[in-house]
C-alpha cells in the first residue's frame, strides 16, 4: 500500500465522532476535526469561525481562577505532559447544556514531529453511558416491585440521618411493619393479588414519609420499615395509627373477585433518643416490638421506648 495522502488522513479523522484538536507546544490550535467544529456550532459558535491559531488554554477553557476543579485538573495534566512527567491524561467531566445533562471524557496525548512537540486533545461524549450507569445505580437502590427504597438504601439513609439527629440532639422514630398472615393471602388469593397488596402498602407508606428526613423501605418479603428523623414518639405513634387504619381499608379478594378479607399489619414503633449509641439498636428494638404486636393478636401497634412497659394500640 502506498503513502496515504494528507486528504485521506483528514477524512479519516473527520469521520471520528470524538471532538479532536491538535495544539502546538504553546497550546495554540493547529488542527480541529469536523466533530470539533460541529460541537462548537451546537454550542452557539458560527460555522465560519476559525479555530486555527486560537489558544486552547485562554480561549477554550474557563479561567482556572473560577475554581472549576475540572479546569484545574486539565491544566495540570497539560503541564505535566509538556514537562514529560506523564505520557497521557484522561478525565471524565460534566458539561451540561441548557437542554440536557452531558458528560465527556477528555484525553490528552503528545507527539513529536520534526523536532516540535504537539498535543492531541479529544473530547468524547459519554452521556449515554453515564445515564445508563446512573439508572443502574438507581435501580440497585429501589425495590423493583413496590418502587420504594430497598433495605440497602434504608440502612445507608438511617445511618446518615441518625448522625444528623445526634449532632442536633433530636430523636429518630423507627417503625417496622409486617403484614399479618401474608402467606395465607398468597396461598388463597394468588401471588399476583399478594403483590398488589404490597404495592398498595408502599403507596400508603410513601404518603407518610414526604420530608427529606423521612424514608420508607421494603425490608424484605411482606416487611416494611419507616424512619422519621427529628420526630418525637407522640407524633410518630399518631402517624403509625393512621398508616394502620389505611392498610385496614385495603380489600383482599379471591381470584373470582369475592372478598377474602381486609389487610392487617403488626407494627413495632421505637423512638431513639440521641443518647442511643448505635441506630442498629433502634431498628432491633422496633423489630422486637413488632413481634410483640404479633403475639398479642396482630393488627396492632406496640410502642415502648424502654422495652419494659409495653403500650398497645389495637384497631377495632
Amino acid at each position: 500500500m502506498g503513502t496515504l495522502s494528507d486528504g485521506f488522513l483528514i477524512r479519516v479523522i473527520d469521520s471520528v465522532s470524538s471532538n479532536i484538536a491538535v495544539l502546538d507546544e504553546d497550546f495554540n490550535i493547529v488542527f480541529v476535526n469536523q466533530s470539533w467544529i460541529e460541537f462548537g456550532i451546537q454550542n452557539g459558535q458560527k460555522r465560519a469561525f476559525n479555530w486555527l491559531g486560537l489558544n486552547y488554554k485562554s480561549s477554550c477553557l474557563p479561567s482556572e481562577n473560577d475554581g472549576d476543579e475540572f479546569v484545574v485538573l486539565a491544566m495540570r495534566g497539560l503541564a505535566e505532559i509538556k514537562a514529560g512527567q506523564r505520557h497521557s491524561f484522561i478525565m471524565e467531566y460534566p458539561c451540561h447544556s441548557p437542554d440536557q445533562d452531558r458528560w465527556f471524557i477528555m484525553r490528552i496525548d503528545r507527539f513529536i514531529s520534526e523536532g516540535l512537540m504537539y498535543f492531541v486533545i479529544s473530547h468524547q461524549d459519554i452521556s449515554d453511558r453515564v445515564r445508563l450507569e446512573q439508572e443502574a445505580r438507581s435501580l440497585a437502590r429501589i425495590d423493583a416491585l413496590t418502587n420504594i427504597a430497598n433495605r440497602r438504601t434504608f440502612d445507608e439513609f438511617v445511618q446518615s440521618e441518625w448522625g444528623h439527629c445526634k449532632r442536633s440532639n433530636q430523636t429518630l422514630s423507627i417503625a417496622i411493619l409486617d403484614l399479618d398472615d401474608f402467606k395465607l393471602i398468597n396461598d388463597n388469593c394468588g401471588h399476583q393479588h399478594g403483590d398488589e397488596c404490597l404495592k398498595e402498602v408502599a403507596k400508603i407508606l410513601s404518603m407518610y414519609t414526604g420530608r427529606a428526613s423521612d424514608i420508607c423501605a421494603r425490608y424484605g418479603g411482606e416487611e416494611f420499615v419507616l424512619a422519621w428523623g427529628n420526630m418525637g414518639h407522640e407524633k410518630s405513634l399518631e402517624l403509625s395509627k393512621r398508616i394502620l387504619k389505611e392498610i385496614n381499608n385495603i380489600k383482599v379478594r379471591y381470584n373470582d373477585g369475592k372478598l377474602y378479607g381486609r389487610l392487617t399489619a403488626s407494627i413495632g414503633l421505637y423512638t431513639a433518643s440521641p443518647c442511643l449509641e448505635k441506630v442498629e439498636q433502634g431498628v432491633f428494638n422496633a423489630d422486637e416490638l413488632m413481634y410483640r404486636a404479633k403475639r398479642i393478636g396482630k393488627n396492632s401497634i406496640c410502642d415502648d421506648q424502654k422495652l419494659v412497659n409495653v403500650a398497645f394500640c389495637k384497631t377495632s
